[in-house]
Parts: structure tokens; sequence; C-alpha cells
């Protein structure tokens, strides 16, 4: 934990457990979730957290004329999370809903086709709505749990995307902003992530080497008469291009966005179906779980934990293995990216 001024930065989601159990003097109705935007994860260097929330107050301050900042509660794309407002006052996240709200402005900008949420941050917004559900006994529905896409921000009235509203907390937010995409990829995570605090959902101890569970994950071949299919970033034909496939190339499914398919277990990697030949069956891809007492498993560009690191796993994340080398896993079916087999789980 670590602080300045009136920002204190958790490190971990047990600090940030203990935190909120501290009186409130005001009754918490629902919780805001945002997206920033600016600053992005351009901005964010992995150092420069209160630069970040400074600077975040400053514009809010003197461009907006708030009070203070408009936020409680920051999150980053390396997991931390910052008290910012006192929780004790309302926010100024969402014009007709802060009376009795919690805002939370997550940094990064999760429109389709801009930042891919990190595996760290993506597990502290679950983990952290569920502290907060269970803290302030909050119903787990979308009158509890709200985006700032919902309201219009002329009247302050929630119309559910109608009328004059922002993206936020962003098209690509945990399947997107609708009422309905919170319903269905949202909400859920954080039930999971209740019953698990709750003692009904037991997280799985770590084992030595795993025997995973398998699922069954449809193929497909490309088919573009010759030509090179795009990989994009997100199911949209404007996200950013990531790179091509060749004609003939096998795909595995992994899910489905209107003509959009999206050939990675873990990135944001989407191409369009309309190049896509059906397979003649799928095939089954072992899976397990991160299990690393809240710890981040590292991410290895070959079998040996001498290998060039280049990322993290937060802990509870699943992952599909393709390839076994010795206690090593690798889980992307085409990059060389590893894992050890010592802190995988099976699911």
């Amino acid at each position: 934990m670590k602080t300045q001024g009136q920002f204190t930065l958790f490190e971990t989601l047990d600090e940030f457990a203990q935190f909120i159990q501290k009186p409130v003097q005001r009754q918490i109705k629902l919780i805001q979730n945002h997206h920033t935007a600016e600053p992005s994860y351009n901005d964010f260097n992995g150092q420069n957290h209160f630069q970040q929330l400074k600077g975040m107050k400053s514009f809010h301050v003197n461009e907006r004329k708030f009070s203070d900042i408009a936020q409680n509660l920051t999150t980053f794309p390396d997991g931390t999370i910052a008290i910012c407002r006192p929780m004790d006052q309302n926010p100024a996240g969402i014009k007709g809903a802060n009376t009795g709200a919690i805002c939370i402005e997550h940094v990064g900008n999760f429109d389709n086709g801009k930042d891919k949420m990190t595996a760290a941050q993506r597990e502290c917004i679950i983990r952290m709505n569920a502290l907060l559900a269970r803290r302030f006994k909050l119903k787990l529905d979308t009158n509890a749990f709200v985006y700032h896409h919902w309201y219009d921000l002329d009247s302050g009235t929630r119309k559910n995307g109608a009328g004059n509203t922002k993206t936020c907390p962003g098209t690509n937010f945990f399947g997107g902003n609708t009422v309905a995409a919170c319903q269905a990829s949202f909400l859920p995570l954080i039930q999971a992530a209740v019953a698990a605090l709750d003692g009904t959902a037991p997280a799985p101890a770590p084992v030595a080497v795993p025997t995973p569970g398998t699922v069954s994950i449809p193929i497909a071949v490309v088919a573009t008469q010759g030509a090179a299919l795009s990989i994009r970033r997100g199911p949209d034909a404007n996200a950013d291009k990531l790179g091509e496939l060749a004609d003939g190339s096998v795909v595995h499914i992994h899910e489905a966005n209107g003509i959009w398919r999206r050939i990675d277990p873990v990135a944001q990697k989407w191409v369009s179906s309309k190049y896509l030949a059906p397979a003649p069956q799928a095939v089954s891809i072992p899976i397990a779980v991160v299990s690393t007492q809240g710890g981040a498993l590292s991410i290895r560009r070959g079998p040996d934990a001498n290998a060039d690191k280049l990322g993290e796993l937060a802990d509870g994340s699943i992952v599909h293995i393709h390839e076994a080398n010795g206690i090593w896993r690798r889980i992307d079916p085409v990059e060389q990216k590893w894992v050890s087999g010592k802190f995988l789980a099976p699911r």
C-alpha cells in the first residue's frame, strides 16, 4: 500500500478488501463502472499510477469544475486499485445516478479496436465488484451495477443507450456496453466471484502437474481462394489489423460475435467467418485454471524459467493447453507462450 496526498494505491485485493470494511457514512445503492478512455494503456508505464491520478484530478477540477476528482476508485492495467474521492462522498460519475453510488474508473479505452484489457485488470475488476457487492449487500442486477452508456448526458435520465450518450465503459467492456451485455457477460462473473468469497465455489488448490479437463473447440479452415485473411483486434472490420492467415490455415473458434470469430483462447484476435469453411470435426483442447494463491503466473517465451517474460496471468485465469514439455505448458495455439504446470489446476 502506498499513499501520496489523498490517493492510496492498493497493490493487492486483500488490502482493498480490508479497507472497504471501514464504516461509510452514506448508503451505497449502486456501483458505476467506467473506462477512462484517456488516459489509455498508451499513457500507463507501470510506474506512474499517482501521476495519472493527479492528471485526472487536475482535469476534473480545472476543466470540468468538479470539487474533486470524479471517481471514488480507479483500477490500473497491472491490477492495482487506488482510492481517489473519499468513499463517504458521492462521486461525479453519471449525471442522474451519483447519489448513493460508488464510481469506479478503469484506466484504458475499451471500445472495439482499442486497448485489450490485461488479465490482471480483468481479474481485479471482477473481484473488486464482487467485494463491493458483498460489503454493501447489493443485488447482482443492472439496477445496482450500471454503465454510463445507459444514461442520457443531457437529462441524466436512464434510457439504456438511447439519446445523447457516451460509449463508456466501452463497446468491448466484458462483451459490450449494453444492458444485455452486462447481464450476459459481466454480472455472471461477479456472481461467481461472490460465490467464491462466500465459500460456495471453492478455488482449486495448486497441484504439481495437473490432469486438466477438456473442452470441445470448433475448428474451421480459411477459404479465401488464395488471398490472405486479416486478423483484427476486435469483431469489427475497422479494428486494428494484427496480422494475416494464409488460405487453407486451420483455426480454432473460441467465440462468435455476429459474423466474427475469435481464434485465440485469450487474446482479442478476430476474423470474418465469411472466409471460413467448416472443418470435419471439433478438436478437444485440455483446459486448466491458474492457481497461484493470489499471485501472478509468468508467461515465458519458451519452456524454461530463464526464457524471456512475455506477461502475466492472474490467479483464476482459464487457459487452454496446446503442448506439454516437462512441467511446462504452451497456452497459445500458435505463439510460444509457456507457463509452469506447477501453478495450474484441473478445471
